[in-house]
């Protein structure tokens, strides 16, 4: 057995309280964390940018956030078939995410009222499975029976991310621009599928290791 295989399997039998030492559950929060550091920033300041920097009315404002509340909620109706076409919940997280961030950098550069609509109406769909397909991505790699345990654990990374990021951003962009704070969000956004990635090569060698013990 090589050295990491050791590793993934230790972290992985220590006692369910130190569920934070489990080297793939570890992945998962930084995921969390990262992600949501940015996350919920583009609707934060999605307003006072309208107003200030397109000098748009508050009603339009409003609209915008109905118009992404409308298509991510399409995007969670249709969540099976997406999942499907795509190839499975671990794949569309991964993807899911990667939009966000790109789509909130995108943000700065709308120009008018009809771009920030079009950008709502993208925006809703790449936010729509991202929270949706938590719990059906955290079953799928950690199981069922501490299900509860690790959503818990994981909603600590969206929670300590939130708190941090939403207030430090919104800082950032009040002292040096909307345009720096955006797409430093969806930057990080997008970067913390990083740790999916890692994640899903330490499961996969998780699974190679069980296959190889189970033919034993």
């Amino acid at each position: 057995k090589t050295e990491v295989d050791s590793s993934i399997k230790e972290s992985d039998a220590r006692p369910k309280r130190c569920v934070v030492l489990n080297l793939r559950f570890l992945c998962w929060w930084l995921n969390m964390f990262v992600c949501f550091f940015g996350y919920l920033v583009p609707p934060t300041l999605l307003a006072e940018f309208a107003r200030k920097e397109l000098k748009l009315s508050a009603s339009l404002a409003a609209l915008s956030y109905s118009i992404f509340g409308v298509t991510a909620l399409i995007t969670r109706i249709l969540l099976g078939c997406i999942t499907h076409a795509v190839g499975g919940p671990r794949r569309l997280f991964f993807v899911s995410q990667l939009l966000v961030g790109a789509f909130a950098i995108c943000l700065p550069f709308c120009w008018n009222a009809e771009s920030l609509l079009v950008w709502s109406a993208v925006y809703g769909c790449g936010i729509g499975p991202s929270i949706a397909l938590v719990s059906v991505v955290l079953s799928d790699l950690f199981g069922t029976k501490d299900l509860a345990l690790y959503h818990g654990c994981s909603r600590t990374g969206v929670g300590v991310g939130n708190l941090l990021g939403i207030p430090l951003l919104s800082l950032l962009a009040e002292k040096q621009g909307f345009t720096i704070a955006f797409v430093l969000s969806g930057a990080l956004v997008s970067f913390s599928p990083v740790f999916l990635i890692i994640l899903e090569f330490l499961h996969r060698r998780k699974q190679r290791a069980e296959a190889q013990e189970s033919r034993c």
